[in-house]
């Protein structure tokens, strides 16, 4: 069986470091670098949100963006000015602490320094977010930046914007094929697929792995699912403009995360790049004075498993359905309108609201959600109406409906969706 995984909109989380690296005294070093060149990176992480959000508003998911880190490449020393500004959302930390407005994070006048002692800060509290991976975003061959006491290589700044994911993925363990369609106006890059099992599944690999270099608009492609990642992270920063101990830090940092984690309990992982246009759109960077060139990286990690349904079954349920029949039951029973006494229709809107008629009249109004729960090896959608209801597996087409009760004596109810009046 196929899952196919699709994000809906989701709140993202970033994080961002600034660092200045020294070039030679010509335009351009005999490594590419600028007089003055600015370089970001950051992952944008898709997390669930509590049930109670879900119910309120159509299925949406949590993103955090942790550690973009700008390094900027130097030669003449001269103080900078650095602006992020939300396009959505909102800054909520700062390392070291910025100017804070309500979508914009802003260091000012930021000087170089000569230091050698970076693991912590000058004065104050340890930033406890950062404190235990300031050495690794420390050792890279970027300048030594001080502002307001404080030595880094790094600027970091986190919060909150709005995004949407268009990237759908499904896998089949049975034939260890892949399987990613594009649906953004934009290509991706790095595409990299993690199907991590659980324990109980007993001799099977602990993970398995699928690649793409690129997924071009509207595109689908196919893929064998291996044992062994390809461990691109390294080499595809480096192709951006990335120095070694940049993508040596990065990957340190992430490539345990996206491929493998500390989780048991078998969430997979999607992962891509996005253009810098793209990431631009989310958050824009302003350096003062203007940067001879300006390198952004996002990486987009997503937790397939804790997404709330795919947006293909949620826009699918939407409409109005009346009852036909109810198969099960440990005799086997079928129970029809005619058989029950009575008509059902259920009406599926937009918000999220649920209404439910008997011979037309209205028996429930409520709320309903759409999650995504693994059976087994695979993942089925779940339909939850009204958290005093048992949930129920959902099986939808463009005119059928089947809801599966989970008991031992379940029942299959079937529905045909009715024109819209």
């Amino acid at each position: 069986m196929k899952i196919i995984r699709v994000l809906l909109t989701m709140t993202a989380l970033l994080v961002a470091a600034l660092c200045l690296v020294k070039c030679s005294d010509s335009g351009t070093d005999s490594n590419g670098q600028k007089d003055f060149e600015v370089r970001e990176w950051g992952v944008l992480i898709g997390c669930v949100e509590d049930s109670s959000y879900f119910v309120t508003s159509r299925p949406e998911a949590s993103d955090l963006v942790r550690l973009p880190v700008i390094y900027v490449h130097s030669r003449s020393k001269t103080p900078f000015t650095a602006k992020a500004t939300f396009a959505t959302g909102g800054p909520s930390d700062t390392y070291p602490p910025a100017d804070l407005g309500q979508r914009t994070v802003e260091w000012n006048n930021v000087t170089f320094g000569n230091s050698s002692v970076l693991d912590k800060p000058l004065s104050g509290q340890d930033y406890e977010p950062l404190e235990h991976i300031i050495p690794a975003l420390n050792n890279v061959d970027a300048d030594i930046l001080e502002y307001n006491g404080w030595l880094s290589r790094f600027l970091f700044y986190e919060g909150a914007v709005q995004y949407r994911n268009r990237i759908a993925a499904s896998y089949d363990l049975d034939s260890l094929t892949a399987h990613v369609t594009n649906h953004g106006d934009f290509t991706v890059s790095n595409v990299n697929l993690v199907v991590r099992l659980q324990n109980a599944y007993g001799p099977l690999p602990r993970a398995y792995f699928a690649h793409w270099d690129h997924l071009l608009p509207g595109q689908t492609a196919d893929a064998l699912l291996g044992e062994e990642p390809v461990l691109s992270y390294l080499t595809d920063m480096q192709m951006q403009g990335f120095s070694q101990s940049e993508a040596e830090s990065f990957a340190g940092l992430w490539e345990q995360t996206f491929y493998l984690g500390n989780s048991t309990n078998g969430i997979s992982n999607l992962i891509y790049r996005l253009p810098q246009s793209e990431y631009d759109k989310l958050i824009s960077l302003t350096v003062t004075p203007t940067p001879d060139r300006i390198i952004r990286t996002l990486y987009v990690l997503i937790h397939l498993e804790g997404y709330d349904s795919t947006p293909q079954v949620f826009d699918r349920l939407i409409g109005n359905w009346e009852w036909v029949r109810s198969v099960g039951g440990i005799a086997g029973n079928t129970i029809t309108p005619e058989s029950a006494g009575y008509t059902k229709t259920t009406h599926f809107h937009t918000d999220s609201t649920y209404q439910e008629y008997r011979n037309d009249t209205l028996s429930l109004s409520t709320r309903f959600r759409l999650y995504l729960r693994p059976v087994g090896k695979v993942l089925v959608n779940m339909l939850q109406i009204d958290d005093s209801e048992p949930a129920q597996i959902v099986n939808v087409t463009d005119s059928t409906l089947e809801l599966t009760d989970e008991c031992y004596d379940c029942y299959l109810h079937s529905y045909r969706r009715l024109p819209i009046r």
